[in-house]
């Protein structure tokens, strides 16, 4: 076990703080400092992306949806005018008439749900988005002011530190 030297003995036994201690401890809150703003930059950044991102897939997924649908239901409602150039009646004719137009209900009523459930779901993104970014923002917000006093303190710490390494290790001339 090594034994301390004199100097740091008498600084520490004597003002209550050694310097090198002090000093990397300045140096540790000067780092936290950077961290929280990087952290709170990053939060921000992060969730305007995810917010940006998800509601242009949900744009998209509902306009690929619908348009699928409105294809489907064109192309339902193509075969069934179809039908009036065939020569063709009887109980088939009518069953098949009657499944093409509840097939066109059905894609109607599909779609309109579909285009309901998305505008539910985009207001809902839409506020959750906005209390999600404010949240990060005040976070940013408690972050950059945390940094500075994060580094206000550790040069604090540092002025400390050097007062006392000039108290205790300067000022004695040896003639």
């Amino acid at each position: 076990m090594e034994t301390p030297d004199r100097e740091e003995e008498m600084s520490t036994g004597i003002l209550g703080g050694d310097v090198a201690q002090i000093q990397e401890h300045a140096a540790a809150y000067r780092v936290l400092g950077d961290s929280l703003v990087a952290c709170g930059t990053n939060i921000v950044s992060t969730t305007d992306n995810a917010v940006a991102g998800l509601q242009e897939q949900i744009s998209g997924a509902q306009m690929a949806v619908v348009s699928a649908l409105q294809s489907v239901s064109q192309e339902s409602r193509s075969v069934m005018s179809s039908f009036g150039g065939i020569q063709w009646t009887g109980a088939n004719r009518a069953q098949a008439e009657e499944v093409g137009i509840e097939l066109d209900a059905r894609v109607t009523e599909t779609t309109a749900q579909v285009q309901e459930l998305f505008d539910a779901f985009r207001a809902d993104l839409a506020r959750l988005g906005a209390q999600l970014t404010d949240v990060a923002a005040q976070f940013n917000t408690v972050a950059a002011a945390a940094a500075e006093s994060a580094g206000s303190l550790g040069h604090a710490m540092n002025a400390q530190a050097m007062q006392l390494n000039d108290v205790m290790n300067t000022g004695i001339v040896r003639v």
